[in-house]
């Protein structure tokens, strides 16, 4: 029996081809699409688009950015792969081919996961057998979308980490968020470090409702304003956290100030 061929290549109308409705990447630099507008234009296209069929219109799967670099350079034609098995699993094309080519905005990686779920009614395990990518990847992700929004706003603007984001978002106590947020960002802290932190943040006072329990929801809701502070180690005086350091110190030279 012939195999059945699942792809095809050709020359397609650069106008009859329309951008994914679902992007797994939601930004892109602009430098970076100017930058491979060039090297198309030098050397040409080296791996051709992936499309598929879309009433009389196709639609791309893989290869967004050199579809938009065609663009940019007036091009009236792009070579495409066009998926021809309706069976083939064009999103799992798409997020396989973007891992390929460069690293993934996490957010991004996680809204995806999400509709993949969503669209295609699947576990956690399941996905990660569809992408070879684990399920606590997969899960840690997930956690991504849940994050409270300052926390969100700044992994989007790449002041955070993903890793950061998670680690931040565990601070038992909201009045004290801002605070190690900043802190990280400036500092750069790792997801160890602000752990470290955190192990050493005040808790809520009596009556604030499960704040323990569930600090990510916690979070998300309203705090009333406060001023963080510390017990200077040196003074012993209670200071604005504002005024106060966060250094790394070892224990020796830790007890030696003590002392």
């Amino acid at each position: 029996m012939k195999e059945q061929q699942i792809m095809i290549t050709k020359e397609l109308d650069l106008t009859l081809i329309d951008p994914p409705e679902y992007a797994v990447r939601s930004n892109i630099n602009d430098a970076e699409l100017m930058e491979l507008a060039d090297d198309i234009k030098r050397v040409g296209l080296i791996h051709p688009v992936t499309v598929k069929p879309k009433g009389d219109r196709y639609e791309i799967v893989a290869g967004h950015r050199r579809y938009l670099a065609h663009q940019l350079l007036s091009a009236k034609t792009i070579r495409a792969q066009i998926i021809t098995d309706t069976a083939t699993d064009s999103d799992t094309v798409m997020l396989l081919e973007n891992y390929s080519r460069s690293e993934v905005d996490p957010l991004d990686e996680a809204l995806f996961f999400q509709r993949l779920l969503e669209s295609q009614s699947l576990s956690q395990s399941q996905l990660s057998l569809k992408i070879g990518r684990s399920a606590s990847y997969i899960g840690q992700r997930l956690q991504l979308i849940r994050l409270p929004e300052k926390l969100l706003e700044a992994l989007a603007a790449g002041r955070l980490t993903a890793a950061q984001a998670l680690a931040l978002a565990k601070c038992p106590n909201p009045d004290y968020l801002q605070y190690y947020q900043t802190q990280a960002e400036e500092q750069g802290a790792n997801a160890r470090t602000i752990q470290a932190w955190l192990a050493g943040c005040p808790l809520p006072a009596a009556g604030d409702v499960n704040a323990s329990d569930n600090p990510t929801v916690l979070l998300t809701s309203p705090a009333p304003p406060a001023v963080p502070s510390w017990v200077c180690g040196i003074c012993g005086e209670r200071k604005p956290a504002q005024e106060c350091l966060m250094v790394p110190v070892c224990l020796p030279c830790h007890q030696q100030i003590k002392a």
